[in-house]
């Protein structure tokens, strides 16, 4: 989707319809930002699951 964005951000740049093509640049920011946040909120569950596991190992080690 997003190469099919920018060709066609580029067609509307050359073809000199810049409001166009700043509608799509518009729209490729968002679709960009979008997969950032997906990925934040990724790594973001990553490090909960091991932040749980070290807890979980944490808890098992005996205490002498």
């Amino acid at each position: 989707m997003l190469i099919s964005l920018r060709a066609t951000r580029t067609a509307f740049a050359r073809s000199g319809d810049f409001a166009r093509a700043s509608k799509v640049e518009l729209g490729i920011q968002m679709l960009l930002d979008q997969q950032v946040s997906d990925r934040m909120l990724d790594l973001l569950d990553e490090s909960a699951a091991v932040a749980a596991r070290d807890a979980a190992d944490l808890a098992n080690i005996p205490r002498g």
